[in-house]
Protein backbone atom coordinates (compact mmCIF):
# COMPACT_ATOMS: atom_id res chain seq x y z
CA UNK A 1 0.00 0.00 0.00
CA UNK A 2 1.27 3.45 -0.95
CA UNK A 3 0.70 6.31 1.47
CA UNK A 4 0.23 9.67 -0.23
CA UNK A 5 0.63 12.52 2.24
CA UNK A 6 -0.71 15.98 1.41
CA UNK A 7 1.49 18.34 3.41
CA UNK A 8 1.11 22.01 4.24
CA UNK A 9 4.24 23.78 3.05
CA UNK A 10 6.33 24.53 0.00
CA UNK A 11 4.75 26.83 -2.53
CA UNK A 12 7.31 26.96 -5.32
CA UNK A 13 9.38 24.40 -7.20
CA UNK A 14 12.48 24.80 -5.05
CA UNK A 15 10.63 24.62 -1.72
CA UNK A 16 8.47 21.72 -2.92
CA UNK A 17 11.61 19.70 -3.66
CA UNK A 18 13.12 20.57 -0.28
CA UNK A 19 9.91 19.56 1.50
CA UNK A 20 9.77 16.18 -0.22
CA UNK A 21 13.43 15.53 0.51
CA UNK A 22 13.19 16.52 4.17
CA UNK A 23 10.09 14.49 4.96
CA UNK A 24 11.48 11.59 2.96
CA UNK A 25 14.62 11.60 5.09
CA UNK A 26 12.56 11.60 8.29
CA UNK A 27 10.43 8.72 7.01
CA UNK A 28 13.56 6.78 6.14
CA UNK A 29 14.90 7.25 9.67
CA UNK A 30 11.51 6.18 11.00
CA UNK A 31 12.06 2.76 9.43
CA UNK A 32 10.04 3.16 6.23
CA UNK A 33 12.82 2.45 3.76
CA UNK A 34 11.47 0.22 1.02
CA UNK A 35 7.89 1.40 1.54
CA UNK A 36 8.35 5.14 1.43
CA UNK A 37 5.31 7.42 1.42
CA UNK A 38 4.77 9.95 -1.33
CA UNK A 39 4.89 13.46 0.12
CA UNK A 40 2.96 16.09 -1.83
CA UNK A 41 3.88 19.73 -1.12
CA UNK A 42 0.63 21.70 -1.29
CA UNK A 43 1.54 25.21 -0.20
CA UNK A 44 -1.15 26.59 2.12
CA UNK A 45 -3.21 24.65 4.66
CA UNK A 46 -6.32 25.25 2.57
CA UNK A 47 -4.67 23.88 -0.58
CA UNK A 48 -3.49 20.81 1.35
CA UNK A 49 -7.05 20.16 2.48
CA UNK A 50 -8.45 20.68 -1.03
CA UNK A 51 -5.88 18.33 -2.58
CA UNK A 52 -6.63 15.72 0.08
CA UNK A 53 -10.37 15.93 -0.61
CA UNK A 54 -9.78 15.65 -4.36
CA UNK A 55 -7.71 12.51 -3.80
CA UNK A 56 -10.53 10.99 -1.75
CA UNK A 57 -13.01 11.78 -4.49
CA UNK A 58 -10.80 10.04 -7.08
CA UNK A 59 -9.32 7.06 -5.21
CA UNK A 60 -6.61 4.94 -6.78
CA UNK A 61 -6.21 1.23 -6.04
CA UNK A 62 -3.40 0.50 -3.61
CA UNK A 63 -3.13 4.09 -2.40
CA UNK A 64 -4.23 5.70 0.88
CA UNK A 65 -4.34 9.48 1.31
CA UNK A 66 -3.28 11.30 4.48
CA UNK A 67 -3.40 14.97 5.44
CA UNK A 68 -0.61 16.70 7.43
CA UNK A 69 -1.03 20.36 8.44
CA UNK A 70 -0.04 22.69 11.27
CA UNK A 71 -2.58 22.60 14.08
CA UNK A 72 -2.06 26.38 14.54
CA UNK A 73 -2.93 25.96 18.22
CA UNK A 74 -3.18 23.39 21.02
CA UNK A 75 -5.22 20.31 20.16
CA UNK A 76 -7.72 19.38 22.85
CA UNK A 77 -10.27 17.60 20.71
CA UNK A 78 -10.18 13.82 20.51
CA UNK A 79 -10.96 13.91 16.79
CA UNK A 80 -8.58 15.94 14.59
CA UNK A 81 -11.50 16.74 12.28
CA UNK A 82 -13.35 18.33 15.19
CA UNK A 83 -10.31 20.51 15.83
CA UNK A 84 -10.19 21.64 12.21
CA UNK A 85 -13.93 22.24 12.13
CA UNK A 86 -13.64 24.45 15.17
CA UNK A 87 -10.95 26.64 13.64
CA UNK A 88 -12.30 27.26 10.15
CA UNK A 89 -15.54 28.60 8.71
CA UNK A 90 -16.81 25.93 6.31
CA UNK A 91 -14.75 23.83 3.94
CA UNK A 92 -12.93 22.00 6.73
CA UNK A 93 -15.62 19.49 7.51
CA UNK A 94 -14.60 15.86 7.67
CA UNK A 95 -14.79 14.66 4.06
CA UNK A 96 -17.08 11.72 3.30
CA UNK A 97 -15.14 8.50 3.80
CA UNK A 98 -12.24 10.14 5.66
CA UNK A 99 -11.26 8.66 9.00
CA UNK A 100 -9.58 10.25 12.01
CA UNK A 101 -6.52 8.17 11.15
CA UNK A 102 -6.10 10.07 7.88
CA UNK A 103 -5.87 13.53 9.51
CA UNK A 104 -2.61 14.55 11.19
CA UNK A 105 -1.08 17.63 12.78
CA UNK A 106 2.28 19.20 13.37
CA UNK A 107 1.54 20.66 16.81
CA UNK A 108 1.45 23.54 16.87
CA UNK A 109 3.59 24.05 13.75
CA UNK A 110 6.34 22.27 11.84
CA UNK A 111 8.92 24.38 13.67
CA UNK A 112 7.70 22.89 16.95
CA UNK A 113 9.41 19.65 15.96
CA UNK A 114 12.75 21.50 15.92
CA UNK A 115 12.55 22.02 19.69
CA UNK A 116 12.82 18.28 20.21
CA UNK A 117 16.39 18.20 18.87
CA UNK A 118 18.42 21.13 20.18
CA UNK A 119 21.75 19.56 19.09
CA UNK A 120 20.46 19.58 15.49
CA UNK A 121 19.66 23.28 15.80
CA UNK A 122 23.11 24.02 17.24
CA UNK A 123 24.72 22.10 14.40
CA UNK A 124 22.65 23.89 11.76
CA UNK A 125 23.11 27.45 13.03
CA UNK A 126 26.62 27.03 14.38
CA UNK A 127 28.44 29.25 16.84
CA UNK A 128 26.51 31.79 18.93
CA UNK A 129 23.20 29.95 18.77
CA UNK A 130 21.40 30.93 22.00
CA UNK A 131 19.21 27.96 22.86
CA UNK A 132 18.05 29.64 26.08
CA UNK A 133 15.84 31.87 23.91
CA UNK A 134 13.74 28.86 22.86
CA UNK A 135 10.46 27.97 24.61
CA UNK A 136 10.82 25.45 27.41
CA UNK A 137 8.60 22.56 28.42
CA UNK A 138 6.31 20.55 26.18
CA UNK A 139 6.97 21.34 22.53
CA UNK A 140 3.25 20.95 21.78
CA UNK A 141 2.32 23.53 24.44
CA UNK A 142 4.37 26.36 22.94
CA UNK A 143 2.40 28.62 20.61
CA UNK A 144 3.45 28.91 16.98
CA UNK A 145 4.32 32.57 17.53
CA UNK A 146 6.48 31.73 20.55
CA UNK A 147 8.36 29.05 18.64
CA UNK A 148 9.10 31.31 15.66
CA UNK A 149 10.09 34.19 17.94
CA UNK A 150 12.34 31.89 19.96
CA UNK A 151 14.07 30.55 16.88
CA UNK A 152 14.60 34.07 15.53
CA UNK A 153 16.13 35.30 18.79
CA UNK A 154 18.23 32.17 19.29
CA UNK A 155 19.75 32.43 15.82
CA UNK A 156 20.10 36.23 15.67
CA UNK A 157 23.82 36.32 16.43
CA UNK A 158 24.76 33.30 14.29
CA UNK A 159 26.12 33.33 10.77
CA UNK A 160 22.51 32.99 9.55
CA UNK A 161 21.49 36.22 11.24
CA UNK A 162 18.20 34.75 12.43
CA UNK A 163 15.62 32.19 11.36
CA UNK A 164 14.12 32.46 7.87
CA UNK A 165 11.38 29.94 7.13
CA UNK A 166 11.97 29.75 3.39
CA UNK A 167 15.72 29.44 3.76
CA UNK A 168 16.02 27.32 6.89
CA UNK A 169 12.91 25.26 7.67
CA UNK A 170 13.48 22.20 5.50
CA UNK A 171 17.24 22.34 5.98
CA UNK A 172 16.66 21.91 9.71
CA UNK A 173 13.83 19.42 9.31
CA UNK A 174 15.93 16.92 7.39
CA UNK A 175 18.59 16.83 10.14
CA UNK A 176 16.25 15.98 13.02
CA UNK A 177 16.49 12.82 15.09
CA UNK A 178 13.04 11.40 14.44
CA UNK A 179 13.14 9.33 17.62
CA UNK A 180 13.51 12.54 19.65
CA UNK A 181 10.66 14.19 17.76
CA UNK A 182 8.35 11.23 18.33
CA UNK A 183 9.24 11.07 22.01
CA UNK A 184 8.55 14.79 22.48
CA UNK A 185 5.40 15.06 20.35
CA UNK A 186 2.53 12.56 20.69
CA UNK A 187 1.01 13.93 17.49
CA UNK A 188 4.23 13.39 15.58
CA UNK A 189 4.40 9.84 16.91
CA UNK A 190 0.77 9.33 15.86
CA UNK A 191 1.62 10.47 12.33
CA UNK A 192 4.64 8.20 11.86
CA UNK A 193 2.80 5.28 13.45
CA UNK A 194 0.00 5.82 10.94
CA UNK A 195 2.50 5.90 8.08
CA UNK A 196 3.97 2.63 9.27
CA UNK A 197 0.56 0.96 9.41
CA UNK A 198 -0.62 2.37 6.11
CA UNK A 199 2.45 1.27 4.18
CA UNK A 200 1.99 -2.22 5.62
CA UNK A 201 -1.54 -2.34 4.22
CA UNK A 202 -3.26 -1.72 7.56
CA UNK A 203 -5.92 0.87 8.32
CA UNK A 204 -4.30 4.21 9.30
Amino acid sequence: MVAEVFVEGGGNKNLDIKLRQAFGMLADRAGLRGRMPKFVACGSRHEAYKDFVTALEHPEPGKTSLLLVDSEGPVSEESPWTHLGGREEGGWRQPPGATDGQCHFMVQAMESWFLADIPALRQYFGQDFKEKALPRGSIEAASKAAVIEGLTKAAKMTRKGGYDKGRDSFGILKTLDIAKVRAASPWADRFFTSLDKTTKGEEP
